[in-house]
């Protein structure tokens, strides 16, 4: 007698990892089809920007239990951009460590294969550098680093574009 084989459910991490590439492909997608950018079509592309990373730094956290930069890599220091976009681009191993190379050591990532993504915020120059904060206090524009895009807690998690701007609806850019 043969018996059948109850059907398979979907796991988190499938759900996750579907999440992550409708992310990305809404955030290379989206921008490629607006022709003619306006303040609202700028907006939603940084919006789109935004959760793409954010969907791959809570990625790196549910593989490591530890966010990016929040240890250093074996090349970069802890607390630095390098070992922000190192463990984001990069193969990594469970203490975050990194490789060019997959292997059974080096199992995790990349996150984001087309490295970190710009942020124009209002501007013509993309900018996609990262300035790392600690503490617990809530990313919030730099003034005093004009050329970052990005600025990123290590020990929260949370990023914000680097922007004092504002959308059409009055909403700071660096609150997105």
């Amino acid at each position: 007698m043969r018996h059948r084989e109850a059907p398979r459910g979907i796991t988190v991490v499938e759900v996750i990892i579907v999440v992550i590439i409708v992310g990305l492909i809404a955030a290379l997608a989206i921008p490629k089809f607006s022709r003619g950018a306006t303040a609202q079509n700028d907006a939603q592309s940084l919006r789109n920007q935004v959760s793409v990373l954010r969907n791959a730094i809570e990625m790196y956290y549910y593989d490591h239990a530890a966010y990016p930069a929040g240890k250093g890599t074996g090349r970069a220091a802890a607390g630095s951009f390098a070992a922000f976009k190192q463990q984001l681009t990069m193969f990594s191993d469970r203490d975050g460590n990194v490789s060019e190379e997959r292997s059974a050591r080096f199992a995790f990532g990349p996150y984001l294969r087309r490295g970190i993504p710009g942020c124009a915020c209002g501007g013509a120059e993309v900018r996609n550098e990262v300035v790392v904060i600690e503490g617990t206090a809530r990313p919030a524009y730099q003034a005093d680093q004009p050329n970052a895009g990005w600025v990123y807690n290590m020990h929260t998690g949370e990023i914000c574009a680097n922007s004092n701007g504002v959308d059409a609806q009055g909403t700071a850019m660096d609150r997105y």
